[in-house]
């Protein structure tokens, strides 16, 4: 037995095409936690989605594919930032709808005393 002839017309050079990255879960989660963050207010849920969209931002291919239509990773970045800043937003701009129901209870209480004495004709209890 010989040593085979291989004909060159008949070989095919090996193209390696690397598998697409395995992201869509990561995605999903870096471009909807901010939404949630920001509708709930929630500080946890804000800097999770920031973390995330910084790993989303890490784990991103140098060369990226021109048929990806999904959103740039420094956009999903900028948008857990602006989440973060949201939920820290009442620090900034306090809610006062609390301390104006107070007050506004307390003047309807005294409001309602004076009604009572003038009806009533009583002396000033308090």
């Amino acid at each position: 037995m010989g040593k085979e002839a291989i004909r060159e017309e008949l070989v095919k050079r090996y193209v390696h095409t690397p598998l697409a990255p395995k992201t869509q879960a990561s995605d999903f989660a870096a471009s909807n936690m901010p939404m949630v963050a920001m509708f709930l207010r929630n500080k946890a849920i804000a800097w999770s989605a920031f973390f995330i969209a910084f790993q989303s931002y890490l784990n991103e291919p140098l060369i990226s594919d021109p048929a990806d239509q999904s959103q740039p990773p420094i956009m999903k970045i900028i948008f857990a930032t602006v989440s973060v800043l949201v939920s820290y937003l009442d620090i900034i701009f306090p809610k006062w709808v609390g301390l104006l129901q107070v007050k506004l209870l307390q003047q309807s209480q005294q409001l309602h005393l004076q009604l009572l004495r003038l009806h009533l004709r009583l002396p000033l209890l308090l």
